[in-house]
């Protein structure tokens, strides 16, 4: 009786042990990963913004042409047709990926 009491502890005492184990143990590669999903989720969202945009502006010129046909299968945008609001825009959404372009994904200090 005594000695199944001690095995019963003994197990408890191990289960326990095994559990601080798994709470201590951290991956190292965890941060190297975050970084690359936010860069990946950046890229993601500045693709579907500059879908948007180019939509956007294809309509306006489509508007503007009033009765020229054009593909609504291409997703790019005539530069000469936009006022300076809209080619504006255009730019600095090519500039905010091109200054993300230069990043270093490996580099994990801020």
């Amino acid at each position: 009786d005594k000695f199944t009491s001690q095995l019963r502890d003994l197990s408890k005492k191990k289960r326990e042990d095994t559990l601080k184990f798994h709470i201590k143990f951290n991956l190292a590669h965890k941060k190297l990963q975050n970084r690359l999903s936010q860069m990946e989720s950046f890229r993601l969202q500045h693709e579907q913004l500059q879908m948007v945009i180019n939509r956007v502006l294809k309509l306006a010129q489509q508007a503007k042409k009033s009765g020229a046909t054009t593909s609504s299968t291409t997703e790019t945008v005539d530069e000469q047709l936009l006022d300076e609001d809209e080619l504006l825009a255009v730019k600095e959404v090519r500039l905010a990926y091109d200054n993300v372009k230069v990043v270093d994904c490996l580099d994990l200090s801020n």
